[in-house]
C-alpha cells in the first residue's frame, strides 16, 4: 500500500507519530520481558513500570489523521524543522483537500480530509 492509499486510522497515526514527531520508543512492560511501542515523550513512562493496560489507554498515538488539531501539531513539527506548507482546498482534483511541504524537494498528497491530507504529504516528505 502506497503513502496517498492509506486510509485514516492507527497505522497512518502510528507512522506520523514515529517518523514526523520523534515519539515511538520501545518499553517494558511491568513483569515482563517483551517491549512494547509507546508514541509519548511523557517522562511517566518508565521500563518496566506500567501495564498492557496503560498502554491500551495511554501509549497509542494522537489521533493525527482524523483530529485537526493533532494534524496541526505536524504542521508546527514540519515547520520548525524549515518546511514550508500549503493547505488548500481542491474540488476539481483527487480529493477536496490538498497539502503540500516543501523544503529542497516538494512532497504533496490529496485526501478526503485535511488531516489526512496533512498526514499523507508529511510522510512523503520524511520519507525517503
Amino acid at each position: 500500500m502506497t503513502i496517498d492509499e492509506m486510509p485514516a486510522g492507527r497505522e497512518i497515526n502510528a507512522l506520523i507519530a514515529e517518523k514526523v514527531m520523534s515519539l515511538g520508543r520501545e518499553i517494558r512492560l511491568r513483569g515482563e520481558t517483551s517491549t512494547v511501542t509507546i508514541y509519548s515523550d511523557n517522562p511517566w513512562w518508565q521500563d518496566g513500570a506500567q501495564t498492557q493496560a496503560d498502554v491500551v489507554m495511554y501509549g497509542g498515538p494522537k489521533p493525527y489523521s482524523t483530529d485537526i488539531a493533532a494534524a496541526w501539531e505536524v504542521t508546527e513539527k514540519m515547520r520548525a524543522a524549515n518546511w514550508h506548507i500549503e493547505l488548500s482546498t481542491c474540488a476539481e482534483m483527487k480529493g477536496p483537500w490538498y497539502c503540500h511541504f516543501q523544503e529542497a524537494t516538494l512532497a504533496y498528497a490529496y485526501a478526503s480530509t485535511a488531516p489526512l491530507a496533512i498526514c499523507r504529504a508529511a510522510l512523503k516528505a520524511v520519507t525517503p
